[in-house]
């Protein structure tokens, strides 16, 4: 069973909220903040840590977690790769050709595509263009990650040994690498 989930309000309704705000002559006694709380709105990203308040970790029993924020802006084309996850609970049904239009379509969705959606707000700064996978198994899955995290580690073995000068299969020819 799906729970709700609350989400901030839209561009849109916080623009009629404000309009509201400024015919109602409360501006004079409060401020905009003030006056949401007297009309019953709720900041549903309120004590959520990350969400617009400046935290930059949170604290976890294993020590301080880095919430990032990336030191340059983010522009130009950006490439993502999505996979759709198979659960034995809630089996897919869509085509992957479904997600790609959804997410990677230019102009077509009327309320617009995740491309349209940071095309926009990016102010065209931002170009997301992505593939998606074919349905996959939450095991399978799990094995790709698996053999992801392995060729990582064999490529960071390789870069190890390049960087000692032991060659590790340079040349064609798989030699042994003790570091």
């Amino acid at each position: 069973m799906m729970s709700l989930r609350c989400v901030p309000p839209s561009p849109e309704v916080m623009s009629m909220l404000y309009m509201d705000y400024r015919r109602s002559g409360a501006y004079k006694k409060m401020s905009f903040l003030k006056y949401l709380e007297s009309v019953g709105y709720t900041d549903p990203s309120k004590d959520v840590v990350g969400m617009d308040d400046r935290t930059r970790f949170r604290a976890t029993a294993a020590g301080p977690e880095l919430i990032d924020v990336p030191a340059q802006p983010v522009t130009g084309a950006v490439r993502v790769k999505v996979l759709l996850l198979d659960f034995s609970d809630r089996t897919g049904s869509l085509p992957s050709q479904h997600y790609e239009d959804l997410l990677f379509s230019k102009d077509v969705y009327p309320t617009g595509s995740m491309r349209d959606f940071y095309k926009e707000v990016s102010l065209g700064k931002v170009d997301i263009a992505g593939s998606v996978s074919r349905l996959v198994s939450h095991a399978e899955a799990l094995l790709l990650l698996h053999q992801r995290r392995i060729w990582d580690a064999l490529g960071e073995l390789s870069a190890q040994c390049s960087s000692v000068g032991r060659g590790c299969g340079a040349g064609g020819a798989s030699k042994r690498c003790d570091l």
